[in-house]
């Protein structure tokens, strides 16, 4: 996985960048050597507009934007496994966790709809031109809430594990039991070969 700035060799924002290019990131996830995937990458701050119309973002629940990460441009290279997806969102998920930004705002093509429900993302249900708007809570995620198992086993389980054992993700004692009881199911579907 690989993060690209949005600057000049100079260090300098192109004069051809918005401020909301100049204030993302680029993430880029390769296999065998070549580009699969993309996802631009915005912190906000409480000053920043999402890149939704203003008029669209009154009253759907939207999080603090000073507790967001936004997505948007995600693109997949076609004909590849929903792994890859996965993988791409792990790790933004990290970066949010470590972050103290926990709530996950995605801008996606309906090509993705059932990879985002899958992971445990809610549509908004914003009338955009051709893209959805899909919200999670990272912690609410990794811990197996508003999840099914299967999803967190092959999404979050692996993830959910790290951050918590290098006490990265802080959690409240319920979802402390909640994380452990996924384990557990993993580990039992794991014996019988079903994961």
């Amino acid at each position: 996985m690989a993060v690209i700035s949005l600057r000049n060799q100079d260090g300098n924002a192109t004069n051809e960048l918005s401020d909301i290019d100049f204030k993302s990131r680029i993430l880029l996830s390769g296999f065998n050597g070549k580009p699969v995937a993309t996802a631009r990458v915005r912190l906000l701050t409480r000053d920043d507009t999402y890149l939704l119309d203003a008029r669209e973002t009154t009253n759907v629940g939207f999080p603090d934007k000073h507790q967001t990460v936004e997505i948007s441009e995600l693109h997949l290279a076609k004909g590849l496994s929903s792994k890859v997806i996965y993988a791409l969102f792990q790790h933004i998920v990290v970066s949010c966790v470590t972050a103290k930004r926990p709530n996950v705002l995605v801008l996606a093509k309906a090509e993705h709809n059932a990879a985002m429900e899958f992971m445990g993302f809610s549509e908004l249900h914003i009338a955009t031109t051709n893209q959805r708007c899909w919200c999670t809570n990272a912690i609410t995620a990794m811990t197996g809430r508003k999840v099914q198992t299967l999803a967190w086993i092959t999404v979050w389980k692996d993830v959910a594990i790290q951050l918590t054992e290098n006490n990265i993700l802080q959690l409240s004692g319920t979802e402390k039991i909640l994380l452990k009881i996924n384990i557990l199911i993993g580990r039992i579907l794991r014996l019988l070969n079903w994961e």
